[in-house]
């Protein structure tokens, strides 16, 4: 997230404010940075503050959805259905919610033939370290970006001049699958 708000931003962690994916709270514990916690404008602020129609996809840090001069969805919005979490201002405008609530896709959803290209289906189980585990992560991350595909694809059609999109897949399996890596 810090590196992702330092590209909408222009400007390093000290300055736009976004540490981490979480922050300490005073209680002790830890929470989730959120989009209200950014302390400079982003590029689609900016664009928007100039007339241009902007839309804002899945990018890192983006809930609360804010008012922007166009459309975005939050980077939360994937995880209502999986999750069971229920949560407010996932898109603005809020209703765009439900016109692109059917674009969503969840891992359960994605068959073994979807990810072939990215996951070795002919690999024998022990071949592949945590190979459940990791089948189940690679759908995960492929339905979020289907979703977000799906959903950039019809902010697009919309005369939007701006559009940024967060793929997660190159950035998350890379995380996870580093250690796997061949040296």
């Amino acid at each position: 997230p810090t590196i992702w708000t330092s590209i909408a931003t222009g400007v390093y962690p000290n300055k736009h404010g976004i540490g981490d994916f979480v922050a300490p709270a005073a209680t002790g514990d830890s929470i989730p940075y959120t989009d209200n916690v950014r302390r400079v404008k982003a590029i689609w602020n900016i664009l928007g503050e100039k007339g241009m129609k902007v839309a804002v996809v899945g990018w890192l840090i983006t809930w609360p959805a804010e008012p922007v001069n166009g459309y975005m969805v939050s980077d939360y919005i994937q995880y209502e259905d999986e999750r069971g979490i229920k949560l407010e201002h996932q898109t603005y405008p809020e209703s765009l919610f439900g016109e692109i609530d059917k674009f969503r896709l969840t891992e359960a959803e994605v068959s073994d033939q979807e990810i072939a290209d990215i996951y070795p289906l002919d690999a024998p189980p022990d071949a592949i370290a945590g190979s459940e585990w990791v089948k189940g992560y690679v759908k995960m991350v492929y339905a979020v970006d289907e979703t977000f595909r799906r959903i950039a694809l019809e902010l697009a059609s919309r005369d939007v001049q701006f559009l940024a999109v967060y793929f997660e897949g190159i950035d998350s399996l890379c995380h996870c699958c580093w250690g796997f890596r061949c040296d």
